[in-house]
């Protein structure tokens, strides 16, 4: 997170820095603005919508180079973005980061909330009453439940769907023509720029 606090990426879209401020603010205390992030999180996604904005150092990015820079992965964004939809509520009428938080319904930590994604609200609800899960059940603790039950059909609907999330190009790889069609001005521009960079790397090498 220091690096990317030094780099200070500063987009052209205020819309955009507005989000990525919040994430910076919810960063570094993940377990006090876990709503907060999952917000912030949730709308970075909606508002790439597979596209690249360009920082104001000429810079292109797309969702996923974004998020890398934060260190998270596609299976991070997705589990975060599935904890807004399913744990997160508003509590008031304006649609603002600090006006989520999470249901007390489910007052778990976060990494104990990602282990839960695999389970429906109504099987949550269930264990709970039951007592065979926990709030005071340790991560390791509740995967073991989980796996213990061995649900196929369950583990399949849980999974996240990390294609959601766009592998960024790749210079190295060969695509086919298809692969270029359908693509905007932006994402064309992007991959020229990641080309270019490519080029540099491989004459610096030799």
């Amino acid at each position: 997170m220091e690096n990317f606090l030094k780099d200070n990426i500063d987009f052209e879209d205020e819309n955009l820095n507005k989000l990525i401020k919040i994430l910076k603010k919810c960063y570094d205390k993940q377990q006090n603005n876990f709503a907060e992030l999952c917000f912030c999180m949730s709308r970075l996604h909606e508002y790439f919508e597979n596209n690249y904005f360009k920082a104001k150092d000429n810079e292109y990015y797309n969702e996923k180079k974004l998020f890398m820079k934060f260190g998270f992965n596609r299976q991070a964004v997705s589990r975060y973005i599935q904890c807004f939809k399913r744990f997160c509520y508003l509590t008031s009428s304006d649609e603002d980061a600090k006006c989520f938080i999470i249901s007390e319904l489910y007052g778990f930590s976060p990494s104990k909330l990602f282990e839960l994604l695999v389970l429906s609200d109504e099987e949550i609800m269930k264990y709970l009453k039951s007592g065979e899960i926990k709030f005071s059940m340790t991560v390791k603790e509740i995967r073991k439940f989980i796996k213990s039950l061995n649900n196929d059909s369950e583990d399949q609907k849980a999974e996240i769907n990390e294609e959601e999330i766009p592998e960024a190009y790749d210079p190295a790889k060969v695509y086919d023509y298809s692969y270029f069609e359908g693509k905007s001005k932006n994402q064309l521009l992007n991959i020229v720029w990641e080309l270019q960079n490519y080029v540099k790397k491989i004459k610096r090498s030799k």
